[in-house]
């Protein structure tokens, strides 16, 4: 086998390589956009329950985890109470381009935000997942929880969480009451 042929072949590898990666990222990409397009949606119907009702594009809703990453917004956000206390659930992408071997493409990164209102909890600090107090979660993938400014966000990237938000609003609450309950006890 010639020089030439060597290359040749080597190319072609190459190429088939490419190609393979690009359908796997692309399938990939439509199975993060079909999520959240099913999350939104049932965000979105959960807007038509009672106490609940959707909050403006304009306003502000905290995007948790994805906070640092570009053109971050909400997909739709909803706001009510919980045994009294303020709540909002949101569906929260952002889109980064990238380049990779010439074609342009991007990532987008989806996520289940759920903010409580809990001015009771030390002013910034982040939890354990692994946690006894957000191990009640556990029948979900772990959440991100984050305390800031009066504000315990739970930020899920399992999109699947959508389905059964009643359950979710309600476990994420009882992890903000038994942290509120422990800084009491200090």
């Amino acid at each position: 086998m010639s020089f030439p042929d060597v290359l040749m072949v080597a190319g072609l590898v190459l190429l088939v390589g490419v190609v393979l990666v690009s359908i796997t990222k692309t399938g990939e990409e439509e199975a993060r956009l079909r999520s959240s397009k099913e999350a939104t949606g049932a965000v979105d119907r959960y807007a038509k329950t009672v106490g609940w009702t959707h909050v403006p594009k304009e306003e502000h809703v905290p995007a948790g985890l994805l906070k640092g990453l570009p053109d971050v917004g909400p997909n739709v956000a909803v706001a009510g109470t919980h045994e009294g206390r303020a709540v909002r659930v949101a569906v929260i992408s952002s889109y980064a381009p990238s380049k990779a071997v010439g074609v342009q493409n991007g990532t987008t990164t989806v996520a289940l935000v759920v903010v409580f209102d809990a001015p009771e909890l030390p002013a910034d600090a982040t939890v354990d997942p692994g946690s006894r107090v957000v191990s009640a979660l556990k029948p979900y993938q772990v959440p991100v929880l984050e305390i800031a400014d009066g504000l315990a966000c739970f930020t899920f990237t399992d999109l699947a969480v959508a389905d059964e938000l009643d359950h979710v609003v309600g476990l994420t609450h009882d992890v903000v009451k038994a942290l509120g309950s422990v800084r009491n006890a200090e």
